[in-house]
C-alpha cells in the first residue's frame, strides 16, 4: 500500500504579518499614551483650580480683616500676603498686575511648571472667577 504524500498547511505567521501586527500595536500604544497624558494634564489643571479657590477664600478673609488685599499689617511697601498654597506639584502661583491691590483688585495666576502641560494657565480674579488662558504667538492673552 502506497500512501499519498500529504502536506500540512503552513503553520505560523509570515514576516510581513508580524511587522504589521507590531506596527499596529505600537500605534495603538502611542495613541493611548497621548490620551492618557491629556487626561493627566486636565486633572492637574483641575487640581490647580481647586488650590486657587482655597487661596481666594484666604484672600477674602485677609480683605475682611485688613480692608485691602495687598498690604500686610504694619507694612508700607504694599507686599502681598503670603498664600497658604504657593502652588501644586505641577503649577506655581503668583500674583499678576501687582498695582491692582490699590483698587481692591487682584489677579492670581497658576502657571505650569512643566512643558508637557502645555501653554494653558489659570487666572483667578478678586470676584472668584477662574478663567483658563493662553497666549498667542504675538503674546496676547486669550481667556475662556
Amino acid at each position: 500500500m502506497v500512501r499519498a504524500a500529504h502536506r500540512s498547511p503552513q503553520a505560523g505567521m509570515t514576516l510581513s504579518g508580524i511587522l504589521l501586527a507590531a506596527a499596529l500595536a505600537a500605534s495603538l500604544s502611542l495613541a493611548g499614551i497621548y490620551a492618557g497624558r491629556a487626561i493627566m494634564a486636565r486633572l492637574r489643571l483641575d487640581e490647580a483650580r481647586i488650590a486657587l479657590a482655597q487661596n481666594a477664600r484666604y484672600l477674602e478673609r485677609w480683605h475682611a480683616d485688613w480692608q485691602r488685599y495687598g498690604e500686610r499689617a504694619g507694612s508700607r511697601n504694599g507686599a502681598w500676603p503670603k498664600l497658604p498654597l504657593a502652588g501644586t506639584s505641577h503649577y506655581r502661583f503668583r500674583f499678576g498686575a501687582v498695582r491692582e491691590h490699590l483698587r481692591g483688585r487682584y489677579r492670581l495666576l497658576a502657571e505650569p511648571r512643566m512643558a508637557w502641560l502645555g501653554g494653558r494657565y489659570l487666572v483667578l480674579d478678586q470676584d472668584g472667577r477662574i478663567a483658563e488662558c493662553e497666549r498667542d504667538a504675538a503674546g496676547r492673552e486669550f481667556c475662556r
